[in-house]
């Protein structure tokens, strides 16, 4: 079942609103509260940007939807190309491009760039696309608040965002994820393609459970519960 064909998502009206009860309620993206519950002290490392990379990535989430929709790219940018290329690698086709995912328990609504399923197979897998040199990387800024060991840096910020598709899709859509990856298109010095799966620590439903726990906490504290 492609989840933006699931019945959750039939209150969904927009990018940032659903609709209960005839009622339009405004629902909150993904991104604030993990910063908020996970590393609310993190500062970005200041660098120059070249070529606008907002830009960039905009038009290759874009070409990539195009591309999954089985629709033509006229001169795909080259980091579009580093990602289809990666995806042919990895053997995976696209089941969805963008689906909305919506988690009334954390209360919040995000899209989840690319649905994929092994050729051949009808599995779940989830893919995000992450473009640029994405400096500072591993660099580490103490850890994870209320997550000891994990270090809190822009990988690990990128593992909590995808592990909070996963576990909404799994634990509010029913639909079993049978693997999750970041693909990085431009990455380093070389502006080469790189492939992260969800790391150990992300993958267990221990921690799942958890994280959308914390998720919700903050919801209820910042006064967005979804009704």
């Amino acid at each position: 079942m492609k989840i933006s064909s699931h019945e959750r998502n039939s209150c969904i009206n927009g990018r940032n609103s659903i609709e209960v009860n005839g009622k339009t309620c405004f629902v909150r993206g993904l991104l604030k509260p993990l910063k908020r519950v996970f590393y609310p002290t993190f500062k970005r490392p200041k660098f120059v940007r070249g070529n606008s990379s907002k830009k960039i990535g905009l038009r290759v989430h874009k070409e990539v939807e195009k591309w999954a929709k089985g629709r033509p790219v006229k001169r795909p940018h080259r980091f579009t190309k580093q990602i289809l290329a990666q995806l042919r690698a990895l053997r995976l086709e696209p089941t969805e491009p963008e689906a909305h995912v919506l988690s009334r328990h954390g209360a919040f609504l995000t899209r989840s760039d690319l649905i994929c399923h092994h050729v051949g197979k009808e599995d779940v897998v989830v893919v995000s696309l992450k473009t640029g040199s994405n400096l500072g990387y591993t660099r580490g800024q103490g850890v994870l608040k209320g997550l000891p060991g994990i270090k809190n840096c822009v990988k690990n910020h990128h593992q909590l965002q995808l592990a909070s598709e996963v576990a909404c899709i799994e634990q509010e859509y029913k639909i079993s994820v049978n693997t999750a990856v970041v693909i990085y298109a431009g990455f380093g010095k070389k502006k080469s393609c790189r492939v992260d799966p969800l790391l150990p620590w992300a993958k267990t439903k221990t921690f799942r459970r958890a994280l959308m726990q914390a998720l919700h906490s903050d919801a209820v504290s910042e006064g967005a519960r979804l009704p």
